[in-house]
């Protein structure tokens, strides 16, 4: 039998030529249809972590008292804040209009969360990924919660990002030292001052609700 099959593939080379080529490529199909799939499978377990977090963070400070607040993390604190308020950001059909709708504290700790957590890692990303009203709430709340040396910093990037404005420099080694000196600026310390912003203003946020 095996010596047929041989004679066979001698006599029709072409034939067998195309059916290893085929077994080839199907083996190779195989392979990257399944490291896809795994892809796949990796990234949708990704994203349904990070909505549980969402939500349990979500839950967690959906009612907010000055306790509450200054036994968490900052960082944990204006998450939680922010996925309630996205929450009702999420359910209008403009955003930027919803946003305006907020209390002017709710405004401030979103815009913050932005800075400090949600996916900005220096400060000049935060302002190429984000534009006004956001930039806009987040110069004032900077103003108002920290101020000094952390706002004038914080507000030379404002500029530097702001199309309307030429005075400010945005060369890349500029760009660079705004990022170094923010990030030097702002420690843990630093961001204990959010929460306590918040704690003593607790009953201010999820009322504006019209």
């Amino acid at each position: 039998m095996l010596k047929n099959m041989l004679e066979a593939f001698a006599e029709y080379k072409g034939l067998t030529l195309i059916l290893i080529v085929c077994i080839i490529l199907l083996i190779i199909s195989s392979f990257f249809a399944a490291r896809a799939s795994r892809r796949r499978s990796s990234e949708r377990d990704k994203i349904i972590k990070k909505l549980m977090e969402e939500q349990k963070l979500c839950e967690e400070f959906a009612v907010l008292t000055p306790e509450k607040v200054l036994s968490e993390p900052p960082e944990r604190v204006m998450r939680g804040v922010t996925f309630n308020i996205r929450k009702f950001l999420n359910g209008e059909p403009d955003i930027n209009a919803a946003f305006e709708k907020l209390g002017i504290e709710e405004q401030y700790i979103y815009a913050l969360d932005y800075v400090f957590c949600e996916d900005a890692d220096t400060l000049s990303k935060f302002f190429r990924l984000n534009g006004k009203p956001l930039t806009t709430a987040a110069d004032s709340a900077v103003n108002e919660i920290f101020g000094g040396e952390i706002y004038e910093i914080f507000h030379k990037g404002f500029r530097m990002f702001d199309d309307d404005d030429e005075e400010i420099s945005s060369l890349p080694e500029d760009v660079k030292k705004l990022d170094e000196d923010f990030k030097n600026a702002v420690g843990q310390d630093e961001l204990k001052t959010v929460s306590r912003y918040i704690s003593e203003r607790c009953e201010n946020f999820y009322n504006n609700r019209v």
